[in-house]
């Protein structure tokens, strides 16, 4: 399976340093035409890049160019955290479901609060649910969206059933609207921010104030 890393020349040696990476062909931010050429030849059907590069014009340059190709349709376009690249391990904090700058699998998420729904609690570690009755994490939660970690694949645009944990459990229909590839020390992930649609908000505000971190 071709696969190709286009990255920010301060995090590229790095990157290639990584057991996943060390027979990969990597390309650095300043070599963006080389890059496309090596994508477009070899018929990639992976695309890693970091989070860093992505949120360049020329990394979103790129993107959309690996998506416009019909050729390239089948290639998977994956964006490393700026904190998996530093190999930090802290977690990535923010709003769940406000879209990120750039599109695809996603670049960092922002920190804000929740366009609808107020701001978004910090859950407790611990905090299990289902997406699609898959066993994920939840990571912040309001009344109008969420953001989970997951090691099931989540995409923009799909759609979703979160199930929280309760009696009886708590469902909520909802879309992704932003998901950002991981890959920590403990294996690769999802990052993804869910937008509710029509949820119980009365119910969803008591599951946040039983299970919120408590400011210290």
């Amino acid at each position: 399976m071709p696969t190709i890393l286009v990255a920010a020349a301060a995090h590229l040696h790095e990157l290639t340093q990584r057991e996943e990476f060390k027979d990969v062909l990597a390309f650095a931010d300043t070599d963006v035409l080389r890059a496309f050429d090596a994508i477009a030849r070899k018929r990639a059907t992976m695309v890693v890049m970091d989070s860093a590069f992505a949120a360049t014009s020329r990394g979103s340059a790129l993107i959309t160019r690996i998506k416009a190709d019909p050729l390239l349709s089948d290639c998977e376009v994956r964006i490393l955290a700026h904190d998996d690249v530093r190999s930090s391990g802290d977690d990535v904090r923010s709003s769940a479901h406000l879209p990120p700058q750039a599109d695809p699998v996603a670049s960092t998420p922002p920190s804000t609060t929740h366009a609808a729904g107020g701001a978004a609690f910090e859950m407790i570690d611990g905090v299990e649910l289902l997406v699609d009755g898959a066993s994920a994490t939840l990571v912040d939660l309001s009344t109008s969206g969420a953001q989970v970690v997951s090691t099931s694949s989540l995409k923009p645009h799909q759609r979703v059933r979160l199930t929280l944990p309760g009696s009886p459990p708590i469902q909520v229909n909802g879309e992704i609207a932003w998901a950002m590839f991981e890959m920590p020390a403990g294996g690769p992930r999802y990052r993804a921010g869910v937008a509710f649609s029509k949820p119980d908000a009365d119910r969803l505000a008591g599951f946040i104030e039983n299970n919120k971190r408590q400011a210290t």
